[in-house]
């Protein structure tokens, strides 16, 4: 079985800038009016707003890094998100070669808020038509993600799995931190599909990594897909049982 997963935030969803503005002065408490808010047209020109540079000076630098992080994983917000150009177009083709579902780290700071993160998350799918948009796996950051995957790997052999991701840096240099049958079974059968990267990208890592600079290079990179030694074994080995089935 082949199973083609996406991130969520970066290759599908980007941020609603007045959303954003508008929950910072819900959660903060700014009391900015709607005029100002309207005027403000970047987060560096939001952050330099008095009211902002008031509240980052009275709760201090970490305690501001942290919340704004936890802004950010506002449930309504998270509804507001815009749609990546032709994301739904390039998940819908993928979901063709194979399983489709989504992968994320988004999680709140409890289990009630994680719950309405959740709800929120697979709305947002439905809402933007995304296909399938119950299989989601919330996990705790790119390393929950690579354990996830090794974890379904070691109990399914005869599982491939596809992640589409842009925080593909960071999950290669992650992979060396994994434990030995975890990184066996992901260079075995794991492919990370590079969202964002360079079309003319290269990897020097110990499991596939293919470039998918923007969802209009989809169709490349399904046919780049198709074309790996992995994918083309998989195939072979599937056709192979359905015709031993069949005598």
């Amino acid at each position: 079985m082949v199973e083609v997963l996406c991130d969520i935030d970066g290759p599908l969803a980007w941020g609603n800038q007045q959303s954003l503005f508008q929950t910072y002065d819900d959660y903060f408490k700014l009391n900015l009016s709607k005029e100002q808010l309207k005027t403000v047209n970047s987060i560096d020109e939001f952050e330099a707003l008095p009211e902002m540079v008031a509240f980052k000076s009275r709760v201090g630098p970490v305690k501001y890094n942290f919340l704004k992080q936890v802004v950010v994983l506002d449930p309504q917000l998270l509804r507001s998100a815009n749609v990546i150009s032709d994301a739904v177009e390039g998940v819908n083709l993928l979901a063709t070669h194979g399983q489709a579902g989504y992968c994320t780290a988004r999680r709140g700071m409890n289990e009630r808020w994680t719950a309405d993160v959740k709800k929120a998350t697979r709305a947002w799918l439905q809402d933007k038509s995304f296909p399938h948009y119950k299989r989601v796996t919330f996990c705790e950051g790119p390393e929950g993600k690579l354990a996830f995957i090794a974890s379904k790997l070691i109990a399914s052999p005869q599982h491939i799995i596809v992640l589409i991701d842009d925080l593909y840096e960071k999950m290669i240099c992650l992979f060396k931190t994994l434990a030995d049958q975890e990184q066996e079974v992901l260079s075995q059968r794991f492919i990370l599909g590079a969202y964002g990267s360079g079309p003319c990208a290269t990897f020097d890592i110990p499991f596939k990594v293919i470039p998918l600079h923007s969802w209009k290079d989809a169709d490349a990179f399904v046919c780049e897909l198709k074309g790996c030694s992995l994918w083309h074994t998989k195939r072979k080995k599937m056709r192979e049982r359905r015709n031993m089935s069949k005598k």
